[in-house]
């Protein structure tokens, strides 16, 4: 989400300002000690940012993935071909 605000030109007060949201949970949010983001709050900061809020949500899904989702289907898709 910081790169997102940074790219905006916002400081973490400003966003904090536009979106209602605390810039101490801002801060925490972009410093990966808070994980769970509530929907309201990312809806709140996606808002604020003018990005979809999937963005602001899987952001740091992305960043925690260890494996391609695709990979994750493999098992699923082998078992179902017909033989």
């Amino acid at each position: 989400m910081s790169s997102i605000r940074k790219r905006r030109g916002l400081t973490q007060q400003e966003l904090a300002a536009l979106s209602g949201v605390s810039a101490s949970l801002i801060r925490k949010i972009e410093q990966d000690s808070r994980k769970d983001i509530r929907l309201e709050t990312a809806r709140k900061l996606a808002a604020a940012l003018r990005v979809p809020t999937m963005d602001v949500i899987s952001q740091d899904a992305a960043e925690q993935a260890d494996e391609p989702p695709a990979d994750l289907w493999a098992p699923v898709r082998c078992s179902a071909r017909p033989r």
